[in-house]
């Protein structure tokens, strides 16, 4: 990745920007949270520096349109190659619902509340299985059988 140019834009009076130039049609500036890309001498398209799905739409339209080389766009954007080309194809196949980020599934939430703790043991003191009450209370086995542990229960030993 090739580092961008630097492009200052003085509009007069206290108003001057600077940003990453893309080529001689194009350039990205980003100030105050912020994000406005110049395309001929104008504003193009304007965005919240953190609005990931903006920021994808912006890189894929620019591709898509041939304002500039992936290259470069990745050089203003300051990611990957690989990164503006998935934008791009995920537009191409998606329309905008295929920039949206992603949800992560992220870690399980684990019991907190003295009255759960209570609602799990009863659960398992009337032979309720570790998977259903997972699952009925939307937590993971593994938080179910830590909450268990701090009930103080002894699950049930399996005859052999």
């Amino acid at each position: 990745m090739s580092a961008a140019a630097t492009i200052a834009i003085d509009f007069g009076g206290d108003f001057r920007t600077v940003g990453s130039r893309m080529n001689h049609r194009a350039s990205l500036h980003e100030e105050h949270g912020l994000s406005v890309v110049w395309v001929d001498g104008m504003p193009w398209m304007r965005f919240d520096t953190e609005d990931i799905a903006a920021r994808r739409l912006t890189i894929a339209q620019l591709l898509g349109l041939r304002v500039a080389t992936a290259e470069q766009i990745a050089s203003a954007f300051r990611v990957g190659v690989a990164t503006v080309e998935r934008a791009a194809r995920a537009y191409r196949e998606h329309g905008v619902r295929g920039l949206e980020p992603k949800m992560s599934p992220g870690r399980a939430p684990i019991v907190q509340e003295p009255a759960m703790h209570k609602a799990i043991f009863a659960a398992a003191r009337n032979g309720e299985s570790m998977r259903s009450i997972a699952l009925r209370f939307g937590i993971s086995r593994s938080a179910v059988k830590t909450s268990l542990k701090k009930s103080g229960w002894e699950p049930r030993k399996k005859n052999s």
